[in-house]
């Protein structure tokens, strides 16, 4: 039995520089909430060795998930609203994400079955950057560009 409480902000800044462009920022925290692996509940201690031997952090519980992600960002219309483009970098902290696994284990009897388990995979650091830009060239003719870079 657990609890899980969690307070998720989202805070973010615009700030309108020109009429046809905006600069922003944004902080944002999303949780997402521990649970725990039913199909080990029912499992054998002969199965559940078998699932500790590939997966040494499985267990009945898995630990809640966050995401704080920052982010900065320019929005801008360009040629009399003909074109727009938006670019954006952003940097995100991601702890204890959770990750489901599909673990192969073999039954009494040699019967090989999937059992489905999710545990956390630590800490990890996200960041990169985007574009998108799009242009009508014509009034029939539109072009699309996007570009991402993670880390």
């Amino acid at each position: 039995q657990n609890t899980f409480t969690s307070f998720a902000p989202r805070v973010s800044l615009d700030w309108r520089y020109a009429e046809d462009s905006t600069l922003y920022a944004t902080y944002s925290k999303g949780i997402r909430p521990g649970g725990f692996n039913a199909a080990l509940v029912t499992s054998t201690p002969a199965t559940i060795a078998q699932l500790q031997a590939i997966v040494p952090n499985a267990g009945l519980t898995f630990d809640e998930e966050e995401l704080e992600n920052f982010e900065i960002g320019l929005k801008s219309t360009w040629l009399g609203g003909r074109a727009r483009t938006q670019v954006t970098i952003f940097k995100n902290e991601w702890k204890n994400g959770q990750v489901a696994n599909s673990v192969p284990v073999v039954a009494p009897g040699g019967v090989a079955n999937l059992i489905t388990l999710t545990v956390n995979n630590g800490t990890a650091d996200l960041q990169g950057l985007e574009f998108e830009g799009e242009i009508r060239a014509t009034e029939n003719l539109r072009l699309m560009a996007t570009f991402g870079y993670n880390d």
